[in-house]
């Protein structure tokens, strides 16, 4: 630049310069400073260009082998590489790592920006998981259990099959239910299998119903699902992240329709309310989803819904082999046939269906439909509640021992602090008297 050049040679001082380009003093001086370099002057990185390819070598290894690091992984290996190096190099990296050889979530940063081929990615995202469990036999075996669950309970007419949000009714009566922190656990689903149940048993008394739900551990409540059962209400779980093949919600026919309506008419009433200089309170919220659900959830739409993933009429054509395959390491065979299938693992379905299965201390349902309220699953929830609370009651009688344990050091403490400060004065007395 020819404007710094001159005020390098002395021919423009630095206020004409900043004038002369419209910025402060300042940063006209850092600008000169620099020799036009906006970004500002760091340290070194402490590990060279050959150091640093290792790395990026190491790195990328792993990842070919399913291996990748988190960002803590990555940092441990570079902390044990550090350590091998010689003693003046550790010191050289304990005055850049702040006192210790691992280097800190900083470094990372700033070594990605150096090395922007490298790509950081979510491990476990629901699309992985989706897409790792949408296999062929898991959706036969999903139709294989409707199929002989519809055959044992004789579900001949829609107004038998329903599922979760869909199944209640919400009248004058309904039971507005709080809790902190927010969100759906096993107490209010006792209250829900309570309504679901006194609603079904009053339409059509003697006929079986099947409710499909998914698998989300709150609905693992033994009190609702046996509530479900005594109003001969049959609770099914779909395979674990699976719903978004096999859930009639989660159609363009249901939530689809049901997610921009609401979004209108919550942002219509909150301009009401900003007109009329009120709050938007939690009774304008649900009066606004009650208008987006009576128009967007109408009989026509739910009935597209159950039809769009085959659960009434039951029709497993209905997944296709393009849903199977995205997001998939690897293309399916695109000559599997579904309803062949489902006839084939009906038998292994028989078997699986009401069995219970736990890890890791829950009830699990990968790769597999379940029947919550069989009386197997029931009995293994049970238990697992009463693992459960036995470990509360241990915990909390350990809790009350150690606190019991340092009150007790903390009085012996204090005894012994009382009697030194008596032999101290008793000393300094004695001195005295003898002085």
């Amino acid at each position: 630049m020819a404007a710094l050049e001159q005020v390098k040679a002395g021919d423009l001082t630095t206020a004409a310069f900043a004038r002369r380009f419209g910025m402060s003093y300042n940063k006209a001086r850092y600008f000169i400073l620099t020799d036009g370099n906006r970004l500002r002057r760091g340290p070194q990185p402490f590990f060279t260009a050959e150091e640093e390819q290792v790395l990026v070598k190491y790195i990328r290894i792993n990842a070919v082998i399913g291996r990748g690091l988190s960002r803590d992984a990555f940092l441990r290996v570079c902390g044990e590489y550090v350590s091998s190096l010689s003693v003046r190099r550790q010191e050289t990296a304990r005055r850049y790592f702040h006192g210790t050889t691992t280097p800190g979530r900083g470094f990372m940063t700033t070594f990605l920006k150096r090395w922007p081929e490298l790509r950081e990615y979510r491990a476990g995202t629901i699309e992985e998981g989706r897409a790792r469990n949408a296999r062929p036999k898991t959706v036969a075996h999903w139709y294989a259990t409707l199929s002989l669950m519809n055959r044992d309970l004789r579900i001949v007419s829609p107004r038998q099959v329903c599922t979760v949000p869909l199944a209640s009714f919400l009248n004058d009566c309904a039971v507005a239910w709080r809790r902190t922190p927010p969100g759906f656990d096993k107490s209010v689903f006792d209250v829900y299998a309570e309504h679901i149940a006194t609603f079904r048993r009053s339409y059509y008394p003697k006929e079986a119903k099947l409710l499909a739900v998914d698998g989300a551990k709150v609905r693992l409540s033994p009190g609702g699902l046996l509530t479900l059962l005594r109003a001969n209400v049959h609770v099914i779980a779909e395979p674990s992240k699976m719903s978004h093949i096999l859930q009639a919600l989660d159609t363009p026919s249901a939530f689809g329709r049901f997610q921009p309506k609401k979004r209108s008419r919550v942002r219509e009433l909150a301009l009401a309310c900003h007109a009329d200089g009120r709050p938007f309170t939690i009774v304008e919220l649900v009066k606004s989803i009650g208008r987006a659900a009576s128009e967007a959830l109408t009989v026509g739409a739910l009935v597209s819904a159950f039809r769009r993933v085959g659960t009434w009429p039951l029709d497993p054509t209905v997944v296709s082999w393009e849903d199977l395959c995205k997001g998939a390491d690897e293309s399916l065979a695109a000559d599997v046939d579904i309803p062949l299938l489902v006839s084939r693992l009906a038998p292994v379905a028989r078997k699986n269906m009401a069995r219970a299965v736990v890890q890791n201390g829950t009830l699990s349902i990968a790769g597999r439909a379940t029947i919550l309220n069989a009386l197997e699953v029931i009995s293994a929830l049970l238990k697992m509640d009463a693992d459960k609370e036995e470990q509360r009651t241990e915990a909390e009688a350990s809790k009350r021992a150690r606190e019991k344990r340092a009150a007790k050091k903390s009085t012996k403490d204090v005894e012994r602090a009382r009697a030194k400060r008596a032999r101290m004065e008793d000393k300094a007395e004695l001195t005295r008297a003898a002085g």
